[in-house]
């Protein structure tokens, strides 16, 4: 059955293209089927179609409006249903913050990465996402908690099995990524000063080996989780007042980011509100 679009959710037209009434639209009135209101609509005021960037998400307020007009609803038995999701326990679901990769290069790099696991199986879903099987826990539990994994400079972003998991409504909150931290005094560097330091940026999740072993000193480079919700933070002074240096820090490969919808590829000014 279709999902009706935010152009269909509210009203409709006839066929000469006059604006009619639709059933339950005055106070009072019966209730509408998800047919009916599938049937027909216009967009919402002030738009003129889906907001650019929504990557065919339908925006919240118009799914609400639709929960209140429909009552069709279909029913799985909670025993089928939780037996169809035992079956899925061993899942994990993935994506890059960013442009996705081809998944057969996907997994040519997971499967040199993930060498210590058995058998996986991966697959693409929508919205850039991708889909992990594996038929062990242990092996389920490596992949999620031994990472970051990183495939030509980017972070492979992975989320435990939850139930009701739809990728088109899904929206980054946190992701992890590579920073560099530059102008970073060489005390610093030591694990028990730099895991900190990193710490103002986000949450610390690895150090890089070339900044643990100084085969490389032009920067320190650790993965952080960032909240995506609020801006990046560009730099800071490091040390106390009467010693302080200025500590600069890179985020590498960070796309634009939409602060409002938590969506990838636009920024929050380009959306367009729905009343």
């Amino acid at each position: 059955m279709a999902t009706p679009s935010p152009d269909q959710a509210v009203g409709g037209k006839s066929q000469n293209g006059d604006t009619q009434a639709t059933e339950g639209e005055q106070e009072g009135g019966p209730r509408r089927s998800w047919a009916s209101v599938a049937a027909g609509g216009k967009p919402a005021k002030g738009t003129s179609g889906p907001a650019k960037g929504l990557n065919g998400r339908i925006p919240e307020e118009i799914l609400a409006k639709l929960r209140e007009q429909t009552e069709d609803c279909i029913i799985i038995d909670p025993e089928v249903l939780e037996r169809c999701r035992s079956r899925r326990k061993l899942t994990l679901f993935g994506r890059f913050l960013g442009r996705s990769l081809p998944l057969e290069l996907l997994k040519r790099n997971l499967s040199r990465l993930w060498n210590g696991i058995d058998r996986f199986a991966a697959s693409d879903m929508s919205g850039g996402y991708y889909l992990f099987r594996f038929e062990k826990e242990e092996d389920m539990v490596h992949a999620l908690t031994k990472g970051p994994w990183t495939i030509q400079g980017r972070v492979l972003h992975l989320i435990p099995w939850r139930n009701n998991f739809r990728p088109s409504a899904e929206a980054f909150t946190s992701a992890p990524v590579w920073i560099q931290l530059h102008n970073l005094p060489q005390e610093y560097w030591e694990l028990e000063a730099l895991v900190p330091v990193a710490g103002y940026f986000g949450k610390p999740l690895r150090v890089d080996e070339t900044t643990m072993d100084h085969t490389r000193s032009r920067f320190a480079r650790v993965c952080v989780e960032i909240e995506l919700e609020k801006p990046l933070k560009k730099a800071v002074w490091l040390g106390p007042k009467e010693d302080k240096v200025d500590l600069r820090v890179v985020y590498e490969n960070i796309p634009m980011f939409c602060y409002r919808c938590g969506g990838i590829g636009h920024r929050a000014g380009w959306l367009r509100t729905y009343e």
